[in-house]
């Protein structure tokens, strides 16, 4: 079992999330779903994992949301293309 980056996700999930595994986070809008990306990936670049993130959102929109979320995008640049 892998880490998720957040110790209370992990409680959660036994342990973390299975090796090579893909997840669909899913519910109803303003439960954190994109909070819970943002950090999920945060943590994934800490570790230099690779991450990719998939949005609609234009990147100056991410950059507003991950500061909100208190994501630090500092330490990686995010790219668009």
């Amino acid at each position: 079992m892998l880490s998720t980056g957040l110790d209370e996700l992990d409680q959660l999930l036994r342990g973390g999330y299975p090796d090579k595994s893909a997840i669909l986070v899913v519910g109803p809008p303003g439960i954190g779903k994109e909070a819970l990306g943002y950090w999920f990936i945060q943590s994934g670049l800490t570790r230099e994992d690779f991450c990719l993130y998939v949005t609609r959102l234009a990147v100056p929109e991410v950059l507003q949301d991950i500061r909100a979320f208190r994501a630090d995008s500092r330490e990686k640049t995010f790219a668009s293309t």
